[in-house]
């Protein structure tokens, strides 16, 4: 018996966004094992858990666009192959530059498939069955947020850390496997004057600030971060506010 594509496309979802979710939640727990296996400070594995959010949060609006311009199934798999690498980097780094260099691509690879995907999965579903999508999007959500702190808390019983990014980098390469299944293009291919009209609509100024915004976060959690800690419990719920407002 074949199944359904709309099934596969949702398989390919819990395999392409959960392993991430996975190593972002079970990276709290796994963190001090990793800073005695590296001998670092918590400061360098707590920015590698700082740099993986934000390079998540930033890419997601650019995932679209590359997918319209290149071609979904094409970006889906240059994506997945990058999984996989980072995913094995990751397993067998031996210091945080490596480690934080992996995950900070994990993120942004994770962002830019997020609003592909999730748009995909809605179409390809049956529209009498379609209110199922969002109890599929909660179930990887929420059950990889879930398992990532159950195999985190595993991790840190057994002092064993590598084998739960060996494990992502495994579903990475099953989300591989099942990319044939996606269809080349989300939309009908646009032709080479459309595509270049829209290739100069895309808002340079949009994105370079959205990048800068990133980077701005950046340094103003790292100011935060050493200040006295009396000066930065003041500060911090009063100077955000007023950051955040003006990105």
């Amino acid at each position: 018996m074949t199944l359904p594509r709309h099934w596969i496309v949702a398989m390919i979802l819990a395999t392409t966004i959960g392993p991430n979710l996975l190593v972002m939640s079970g990276f709290m727990q796994i963190q001090t094992i990793i800073q005695n296996a590296f001998g670092s400070s918590s400061y360098a594995t707590m920015w590698i858990s700082i740099v993986a959010n934000m390079a998540f949060a930033v890419w997601i609006p650019l995932g679209p666009v590359l997918s319209r311009q290149l071609g979904l199934r094409f970006c889906f798999r240059c994506a997945t192959v990058m999984f996989v690498v980072t995913f094995t980097a990751s397993s067998i780094s031996d210091n945080t530059v490596l480690l934080g260099i992996s995950r900070a691509l994990e993120g942004a690879l994770t962002g830019t498939q997020l609003m592909v995907l999730v748009p995909l999965l809605f179409v390809e579903f049956p529209a009498e069955r379609r209110n199922r999508v969002l109890g599929i999007l909660l179930c990887t959500m929420f059950g990889s947020v879930v398992l990532g702190a159950i195999f985190g808390t595993i991790s840190q019983a057994y002092d064993h850390w590598r084998w739960l990014f060996g494990l992502c980098a495994c579903l990475s390469l099953g989300a591989l496997l099942l990319s044939g299944h996606l269809p080349k293009h989300m939309f009908p291919v646009p032709s080479m004057a459309s595509a270049r009209g829209a290739w100069n609509r895309f808002d340079y100024i949009g994105t370079t600030l959205l990048l800068c915004s990133g980077h701005r976060r950046y340094g103003g959690l790292e100011i935060c971060y050493r200040m006295d800690s009396a000066v930065r419990s003041y500060l911090c719920p009063r100077v955000y506010p007023f950051v955040y407002s003006r990105v």
